[in-house]
Order: C-alpha cells, then structure tokens, then sequence
C-alpha cells in the first residue's frame, strides 16, 4: 500500500560530479540507447506508446524508441501540466507555499466530467508540495480559479503553456505534428486547461522538451522559490506519490505522472515524466502509453527504464 504523504520529504545532497574523457561519455551514451533500446522492445510489446530520454539543459535528445507515437501524435497532457501551473501561481504570488486546502480524495464532478482524487485520505489539508505530489485535482482546481483571464479569451496560463514549449512543431531539431495551445473561452474550459484537459494538445517529445527546459532552471544558480516547490513536489511524487512505480531502490528521482482521456473520451491515456538525479537534474525522460494511466502502466515503464540505465548514468554527472 501507497504510504500517505502528508509533509514534504527532504532532498538528498546533489551527487559528486565526476569529469570523465569524452571516449567514456560517447560510449557510455552509445550503451544507454542499446539499453533502452533492448528494454523497449520488452515494454512495449504489448502496449502503444513510447519512452524519450533527453540531457537537461543541453536540448539534446539521447534516445526515442518509437518516433511516430512521439512525434507524429497529438494527445492531451493531463496533470503533466501540474509543475507548470504550481510555478506560474507561486511566481505570481496567486499562491503562498505555506496554503493549505482540505481533499477527502473521492468523487469530484466538474464541468459535466468526472476529475475524482486517486490519493487516499491524508488527514490534513494539502500544501502545494504534497498536492503536486498527490496529483490533487481538487486543490488544483481550487488554486487554478486565481488565475487571470482576459475578456478575449486569454488566459496567462495558456502563454505560459506556450512558452513552455507544448505547442512546439519542432523538438530538439526534430519536426513534430502541429500541436497547440488554444485561449479558453469559458471559466470552466480555463480550469480544464488548468488540468490538461482542453485547449493544448502536444506530442510527447514537445513534452519532454518543456521539462527539459523547466528542470534547467532547477540547476541554476539562484534557483527560484516557486521552482524548489514544483521540485520538492516531483521528488516526493516518486518518493510515495502517484509515481511511487517508478521508484528505483538507490537512485534519486524526481517526476510527475498525468492521465488524460481520448479526443472521444472513451479511453485513457497514461504519461510519466521523471528525471534524475532529482536534486540536480541531469537527464529527464518521458512515457507515453495509449489505453493508460500515468501512475498504474506508464510509471513501471519508466521505473523500468531507470532500473537499466543505472549502470550507464554516472557518466552523465558530469
């Protein structure tokens, strides 16, 4: 059983970074991508979808294992763009890190749909930390309702989606299907946004693409407030979150899971993005994986895929 997640894990001490000759790091990359590449074959043999890899900071893309269903198809994101919104209302103040607001889990009905909390009962409100790391849609729901919304449609959360980098056509020198981040027209298609859910349609690797760029500002120098508690979140949601299937025994992995329904909205579809070491991102993956969700198919997969590249990534601290 899922331990309950009611206060903020603390983050490790970044690993030592060790300089390696270039003939070691091309190698070591070379035996990365026969990695995944093997592993892949076992992953998806009986599920669609596909897994990324990609350098944090460097826009390069280290492996892809199935090019159409990374680039050539447009899903919905889902709670993938949770980190994103977390940082975007803290960084306009709409939110403080200290706020709290009460979730039972449960049913939660909302614009004609059905958004019910996956997470068990925690017994106490939920800072954003833990929210981002339950994947709360309640209390991101909640917070989403602060954000600005011009008469027009605008809303400063679909620029900042924009921004990110989800309605690329282009992701790591690579073309993509033409994805896009429309401006809500309602209150409720703005909080649907808000979950992933309506106005942005983007390809995976779009989407590992935006992470790659988010997690680059959580090795900078002066890393903000607003980015340390999208990180401590992505930390604990591997840690005991809805990524704990991703959860590999000695490696320090952060991520953020998201399940999102079909144009038709008869099926699912499952993402986990994940990334390590947490504290000090170096590389950042993404699953994808069609008739899915993020925690319960697509998070083993990327487990998984960690568990086998362990052997290969101290090259990669550098």
């Amino acid at each position: 059983m899922r331990p309950p997640l009611t206060r903020r894990a603390v983050l490790g001490p970044a690993s030592g970074a060790v300089l390696l000759p270039f003939r070691t790091v091309a190698a070591s990359r070379e035996a990365l991508a026969a990695t995944l590449r093997q592993y892949c074959l076992r992953a998806f043999n009986t599920t669609q979808g596909g897994l990324a890899l990609a350098r944090v900071g460097g826009n390069e893309l280290l492996f892809q294992s199935h090019p159409r269903a990374l680039r050539e198809t447009l899903r919905k994101p889902g709670s993938t763009v949770k980190p994103f919104l977390l940082r975007r209302l803290l960084e306009w103040e709409l939110l403080r890190p200290e706020e709290t607001f009460p979730c039972s889990g449960g049913p939660l009905p909302f614009a004609g749909r059905r958004f019910d909390c996956s997470h068990a009962q925690q017994g106490a409100p939920l800072d954003p930390t833990t929210a981002l790391a339950l994947s709360c849609n309640r209390c991101f729901l909640h917070w989403a309702e602060r954000l600005p919304r011009a008469p027009e449609g605008r809303s400063g959360f679909a620029e900042t989606l924009r921004r990110a980098g989800f309605s690329a056509r282009q992701a790591f020198g690579l073309r993509c299907a033409a994805a896009v981040v429309g401006n809500p027209s309602s209150r409720d298609e703005m909080l649907l946004q808000a979950l992933g859910e309506a106005q942005v349609l983007t390809t995976p690797l779009a989407l590992l693409s935006a992470y790659g760029r988010l997690l680059t500002s959580a090795n900078g120098v002066e890393e903000r407030a607003a980015m340390r508690v999208a990180l401590q979140g992505m930390h604990d949601c591997v840690r005991a979150g809805t990524g704990v299937e991703a959860r590999v025994e000695g490696l320090d992995l952060g991520g953020k899971t998201g399940t999102s329904t079909s144009a038709d909205r008869r099926s699912l579809n499952g993402w986990m993005l994940s990334f390590w070491p947490a504290a000090q991102p170096r590389l950042v993956m993404v699953v994808f994986v069609e008739n899915g969700r993020g925690g319960a198919e697509a998070a083993p997969i990327a487990g998984g895929a960690w568990r086998a590249l362990r052997p290969h990534l101290q090259a990669f601290m550098a």
